[in-house]
């Protein structure tokens, strides 16, 4: 048999009882079961579910980055207001301009008669006597040298472009076959003239004079400081010949022989082989 309960607090009493146990309710009036026992909930919420948890992190997690790209778009707004500022106040840098360098102007390369010249206001004879001899002998070993001759120089070069100025090659063709009899073997004298005005090319027919001589192993520019080393006048234009020297211990040894033009008793002959001066007056 079920015990009747209080019906105030609803805890169960029995059936002499004139008192609730355990809130002290008079009980001996009531007529009526009291209503069934439900436990109390004490400090306790009503549960969350998983999902709910769920959702409230998710939630959260939206806020927070909403707050972040709020707080950079603030700070990237604030630095953009910062620079455009800056940019208004600031003054320009006016850069200084230089002055523009000069640049040296090269030579103008000039060809003479099929000789290449790379700077014609300041021509070397012996610099040019490679492209001279293949251009008169043209590959012929028949040809021999007779004489290099500076016309109208002036500090130690010759100036192609400058009227009257000149350097002329001149080589001894003697033609050398057996086949031929030696009466009939040719033997004449080419002339090569290099100035900017109508160099020319011409042969004509050899002449007692026209003897031969070794290339110079003194060239023109050594020649040249030998020859104002003596106390010729650097400054002097001057006319210069590379021919064999008369009475030569060797039969082909040549020198270089110097003038000044405006001066004709300033003479100095420098040794073709060793750059010596033979002669100064």
């Amino acid at each position: 048999m079920e015990s009747d309960r209080c019906l105030k607090c609803g805890a169960p009493v029995g059936t002499g009882a004139t008192r609730c146990p355990l809130c002290g309710a008079d009980t001996s009036g009531q007529g009526v079961n009291a209503p069934a026992f439900q436990p109390a909930i004490v400090g306790m919420k009503q549960p969350r579910t998983f999902s709910s948890s769920r959702k409230v992190t998710s939630e959260s997690n939206s806020k927070n980055l909403i707050l972040a790209m709020v707080a950079i778009a603030g700070l990237l707004l604030i630095a953009g207001l910062g620079y455009a500022g800056y940019r208004m106040i600031a003054v320009k840098h006016v850069p200084i301009a230089s002055a523009p360098t000069s640049q040296a102007s090269s030579p103008t390369p000039l060809t003479l008669e099929g000789v290449a010249i790379a700077d014609p206001m300041r021509a070397d004879p012996t610099d040019l006597l490679p492209a001279a001899r293949k251009r008169i002998t043209e590959g012929s070993m028949d040809y021999r040298l007779v004489e290099i001759s500076l016309v109208r120089g002036r500090a130690g070069v010759v100036n192609l472009t400058q009227p009257g100025s000149q350097i002329i090659f001149r080589y001894l063709y003697e033609q050398n076959d057996p086949r031929v009899d030696k009466k009939n073997l040719k033997r004449e004298r080419v002339d090569l003239t290099l100035r900017e005005s109508s160099p020319s090319l011409e042969r004509a027919k050899a002449v007692a004079g026209d003897d031969p001589v070794q290339d110079p192993l003194c060239v023109w520019s050594a020649a040249w400081r030998a020859a104002v080393a003596s106390g010729f006048n650097p400054e002097a234009e001057f006319e210069a010949r590379y021919a064999r020297r008369p009475k030569a211990d060797k039969p082909d040894k040549g020198s270089w022989t110097i003038n000044a033009i405006d001066k004709l008793d300033s003479k100095v002959e420098i040794d073709g082989i060793s750059c010596a001066i033979r002669s100064s007056k």
